[in-house]
């Protein structure tokens, strides 16, 4: 079981194991998702039909108007969806196999831009507990961008840093980072607490041009 992993791809797919069983969870920013987003239900539902992830995790959906129509439109109810927390800007969903695993609670840890999501769930056969933290950091970039994305990064290394130990946890989204030099990014990566994460594609350099086109 990977114990503390981030991905920082928009839309990602990967394997856990839980006690030997495999799970795949996705990550995708869904981009303004509300029921304004008819044209795009079609494409959603191509990737997801081909991928069928155990667990997805879906920002920038348009409040609870937005996460509901995700998830009888997109899943068609397919799926079990998480307590939904709707915040103060566009809002983090994780929807579930729920012959896998049972959402329990959704935390919100408050940043000033947008909540930081944390699921916790249960694994159905197991018993192991997994929180997954959504998120969708500051974008743009200069450094007053980097300093908000660092804020927000420290308000999660609060939380992570505070779990018990042995926990499994993972964070995922959007994290509009531009470069391994960025503090936030680096914040993620520092062990001085036991609540830091192990990036699995590890780069240096500036990722934004097309020397990294097959990572992105």
């Amino acid at each position: 079981m990977i114990k503390n992993l981030f991905i920082t791809l928009v839309l990602c797919l990967i394997g856990l194991f839980l006690q030997g069983q495999s799970t795949s969870i996705m990550t995708w920013n869904a981009l303004n998702f509300s029921t304004g987003a008819q044209d795009r239900v079609v494409h959603f539902q191509t990737v997801l039909d081909s991928l069928q992830p155990d667990i997805l995790v879906v920002q920038e959906l348009q409040g609870t108007v937005g996460a509901n129509y995700f998830h009888s439109a997109v899943l068609g109810s397919t799926m079990a969806m998480a307590p939904f927390v709707d915040g103060y800007s566009t809002d983090n969903a994780l929807y579930y196999d729920e012959d896998e695993f049972e959402a329990v609670e959704n935390i919100p840890i408050l940043t000033d831009l947008r909540n930081i999501s944390q699921f916790v769930l249960v694994h159905q056969l197991s018993g192991d507990t997994l929180r997954v933290f959504s998120v969708h950091l500051k974008a743009s970039p200069g450094t007053t961008n980097q300093n908000r994305r660092l804020d927000e990064v420290n308000a999660l290394r609060l939380v992570t840093d505070a779990l018990p130990p042995n926990s499994h946890y993972i964070v995922m989204g959007d994290f509009n980072f531009y470069s391994a030099n960025e503090p936030g990014y680096q914040r993620l990566l520092e062990d001085d607490g036991e609540g830091f994460f192990i990036d699995p594609i590890s780069m240096t350099g500036t990722w934004n041009n097309a020397n990294y086109a097959q990572y992105h």
